[in-house]
């Protein structure tokens, strides 16, 4: 067998692969309406961009895939994310909290995001300040502008400290939206209430007010700083401000009902204004100011976010819960995609999405269907289990790759968890039968059910020992395994919801606990006084204590949940695979000193374009190795009762090599 050294054509084959099941998947849903978003999955799947949509109803920020559309990630933020600013590096993003809505508390705080982390940095307090509705970013990132509408007030926020450095009165009610000149020297701010804009100059230290009509909604500034366009949702008028002299120079309809956006290209050379009533998107040619373009919608649109290159635009649609995409060159409607309950702001960022993880190698055996792996530090090898040919394939430190041992040698059946004991020099392998849910070669069906542990002299290569669990009286599914500093190995029972040990004492496989959840990963913590296992159910993660066998949940943080296939413990963290389909990461959840609950959450790598159901790994050093495409739903589906499947389907086994 042989480790393919070329990945430039392997890892074309798997975005490839992986934009064909994403659109399928897509199609099946109903979130796709065309062709052209296929073709745009497939052109853009390797960019590292982010699409980042507030859900106002259901309290967190959604970070999306603009090429393949997916949610890649959710944030949780304060109740009630609104408007979201995103630094011109793209690195972080603000998200304004208005609170739990009419008759609920008013928020009064800013999210911060870490946006390549994909964790809440922290979060800004403004004491008696609520209601803050939209925000920008200054140029170089040290400044934040907040409107708050109740106050009359634009707060000028240090980034750095969350501090409070300064605050604008604007003079008029419903000052909702902002926007400053490219310079940061103004800030022009649109007062639905007021019939008004009021004008910040910072530098003077004046606000001055310019007289307009009661409606005044959308805004926003030039690229080139000289002009302010603002939209009227009552009056469906645009008028432009000049901002040497801060007085309007022109006023003309919109060309829809109800204009309650207005944004520019990055080239000012479009202003796109969104209608909510009349469902329409127009385009400006900011020039000659005409309009050049009026595209129905299929929703109701609110939010404007544009691609930086200008050539898309994506709409959020609060009163279904999805995005609509805009092809800005052809004019057209693209499609659109769910994105979750009252999408409201949405903000475009450059900054990578992916591509932290690189390919440690491949294995051509498309039908591997691998699920565990392990390494021995002293051989620098690694191995790599296949469920569905009973096998386990180690790959030495050269690249060379050999059956460890043959299919269904010894009595396999399909192989799952493994671990090395690089002091004893034992590789301690589980294999199960669970039927149809893991097709493996040549099933007995009157043996599903049944799981046993395998420990193997690394030094020969033979079989040591094997452990059994039969399926009499009750089905079992052993499925992952980790060994203490003595010897002794702990392992998991999803079927049987039991964790089971093998003391190095009694060598014997015997009940360490019950559980009222089906647990999965597994890994002791550095003190090895807890046993850390994924479940299914509860907060989806807990530990065992020990001396007392007692189980206790690991709290998560508000609106997050934790669903692992593998699990990791490396420094006072827990190291996730999650595999589920609207997000798939590798993750960091960095826990308190108790080990009780967890603090924050970072993702390590998301959507990457090898993915296709990543499953476990193993920590070699201070990088993790894991299985980016195990292909098992995929197998599952195309296997058929006489054995047969649809090997065209698969593709090459690819591990993914990430530092943590």
């Amino acid at each position: 067998m042989e480790i393919r050294a070329s990945m430039r054509d392997t890892m074309a084959k798997n975005r490839l692969c992986c934009c064909l099941l994403s659109f399928a998947r897509l199609l099946e849903r109903g979130r796709l309406s065309g062709l052209l978003f296929f073709l745009l999955a497939i052109s853009g799947a390797a960019i590292g961009q982010t699409l980042v949509v507030a859900s106002n109803a259901e309290h967190h920020i959604a970070l999306i895939n603009p090429h393949n559309f997916q949610v890649f990630a959710r944030v949780p933020t304060g109740k009630g994310p609104h408007e979201i600013a995103v630094s011109r590096d793209g690195r972080l993003a603000y998200v304004a909290i208005t609170g739990s809505g009419p008759g609920g508390e008013p928020g009064n705080t800013i999210t911060v995001v870490d946006l390549k982390s994909r964790y809440v940095k922290t979060t800004f307090n403004l004491g008696s300040y609520t209601l803050p509705h939209d925000l920008r970013v200054s140029r170089d990132g040290k400044l934040l502008w907040v409107a708050c509408a109740p106050s009359q007030k634009v707060l000028e926020i240090e980034t750095r400290s969350g501090r409070i450095a300064k605050t604008w009165s604007i003079n008029r009610e419903g000052g909702w939206m902002l926007a400053p000149t490219p310079d940061d020297r103004k800030v022009y701010v649109a007062n639905l209430e007021g019939g008004s804009i009021s004008a910040i100059n910072r530098i003077s230290g004046e606000t001055s007010i310019i007289p307009l009509n009661t409606g005044e909604i959308g805004i926003d500034v030039s690229p080139d700083g000289r002009e302010v366009w603002v939209s009227n949702v009552q009056k469906d008028i645009i008028s432009i401000i000049d901002t040497a002299t801060d007085r309007v120079v022109a006023s003309f309809p919109s060309g829809g009902k109800a204009a309650v956006r207005v944004k520019l290209t990055s080239d000012g050379k479009k202003a796109l204004v969104a209608h909510r009533e009349s469902k329409t998107l127009v385009l400006f040619d900011t020039a000659q100011r005409k309009a050049i373009a009026a595209i129905d919608l299929p929703d109701a649109p609110k939010v404007i976010a544009i691609s930086s290159d200008g050539r898309r635009a994506y709409l959020t649609n609060p009163s279904v819960g999805s995005v609509t995409v805009i092809d800005l060159v052809a004019s057209s409607v693209l499609g659109r995609f769910a994105v979750g309950k009252t999408p409201d702001g949405a903000a475009w960022s450059d900054a990578p999405l992916t591509g932290r993880s690189k390919v440690a190698f491949t294995i051509p055996e498309k039908d591997l269907i691998p699920e565990g792996m392990a390494y021995d530090p002293v051989t620098k090898t690694f191995f790599v289990s296949s469920t569905y040919k009973r096998k386990i394939v180690s790959i030495d430190r050269n690249g060379r790759a050999r059956n460890f041992t043959s299919e269904a040698e010894d009595g396999l059946l399909g192989v799952v968890g493994m671990k090395v004991d690089p002091g004893r020099r034992l590789l301690w392998a589980i294999s199960s039968h669970a039927g149809l849910n893991m097709p493996m070669k040549n099933m007995v069906e009157e043996e599903e059910g049944r799981s046993l542990v395998f420990k193997y002299d690394l030094t020969t290569g033979k079989l040591v020992k094997k452990y059994l669990l039969d399926n009499k009286p009750q089905k079992h599914f052993l499925n992952d395994l980790t060994i203490n500093s003595a010897g002794d190995v702990l392992v998991t029972d999803t079927m049987g919801k039991a964790v089971y040990l093998i003391s190095r004492e009694k060598d014997e496989l015997e009940l360490f606990v019950k559980l009222d959840h089906s647990p999965n990963g597994i890994d002791f913590s550095a003190d090895e006084k807890k046993l850390l296992v994924a479940i299914y159910g509860g907060s989806g993660v807990g530990f065992i204590d020990i001396d007392t066998r007692r189980f206790s949940d690991i709290a998560m943080p508000a609106g997050e949940s934790f669903a692992s296939d593998g699990l990791y413990f490396w420094r006072g963290s827990l190291i996730a695979v999650q595999p589920g389909n609207g997000e798939k990461i590798i993750a960091r959840y960095v826990l308190n000193q108790e080990m009780n609950r967890v603090e924050r959450i970072e993702v390590i790598e998301a959507t990457h374009p090898a993915f296709q159901q990543p499953t476990t790994g193993v920590i070699a050093g201070k990088d993790f190795y894991y299985i980016a495409n195990s292909q098992l739903q995929l197998f599952r589906r195309s296997f058929n009762p006489d054995g047969s499947y649809h090997a065209d389907r698969l593709r090459e086994v690819v591990i993914l090599r990430v530092k943590l």
